[in-house]
């Protein structure tokens, strides 16, 4: 009996206390999500104010390196110095790691990868001769205009770039309403850069 009597107060509280503890998980979680932009932003002003790298928090294996904006899709994203699984998490990444054989990043121009359902999802909408504005650390900003798009199998295809220099290159997994982490397709969408904002308006003509 005083088994009885004390097993289900002690189960009962056992209980709360886990109840609690996921209660805590969730709100550390929201609060990471709520919080991590606000410190991404803090760091990528100091970095330009300094012209260093600045972490975002003191743990970060990851630091601001570029801000990319695309007027027409409301895009304004801080880019990460690279496209790690925690970088990935919190905003697109520049390119760091070839996926597949190495010469599916060809060498260069710039590649910013990113999640397909998240942070780069708009890329399903874009089309040609939208303007697309990266600033990098130095607080230049370079102006793109985007010219085509594409699906490779990063398995067997080799990505060729299109003539010139200058290319910037927006990577994120295929197809967009896919459920399966492993596909290997990727959809590519292109940019070239233009010298000045005038030549925005032709660079989708032709």
């Amino acid at each position: 009996m005083n088994r009885l009597k004390w097993g289900r107060p002690t189960l009962a509280l056992l209980c709360v206390a886990i109840g609690f503890v996921f209660m805590a998980e969730a709100a550390l979680i929201q609060t990471k999500a709520w919080l991590g932009p606000i410190l991404l932003r803090d760091a990528w002003a100091k970095t330009l104010q300094h012209g260093l790298p600045e972490k975002p928090w003191s743990w970060a294996d990851i630091h601001p390196a570029a801000h990319l904006e695309i007027p027409s899709q409301g895009i304004d994203l801080i880019v990460l110095n690279n496209s790690s699984g925690e970088a990935l998490t919190w905003g697109p990444g520049l390119w760091s790691t070839p996926p597949g054989n190495g010469e599916f990043a060809p060498a260069g121009h710039t590649i910013i990868t990113g999640h397909r359902d998240t942070h780069l999802a708009f890329l399903s909408d874009i089309a040609a001769g939208e303007t697309v504005l990266l600033t990098n650390a130095d607080g230049n900003t370079q102006h793109f205009a985007t010219t085509k798009t594409q699906v490779v199998d990063i398995r067997h295809d080799q990505v060729v770039p299109p003539p010139g220099d200058g290319w910037l290159l927006l990577v994120t997994c295929y197809p967009f309403a896919g459920i399966d982490p492993g596909t290997p397709e990727r959809f590519l969408v292109w940019a070239q850069q233009v010298r000045k904002p005038v030549e925005l308006a032709s660079a989708g003509k032709g």
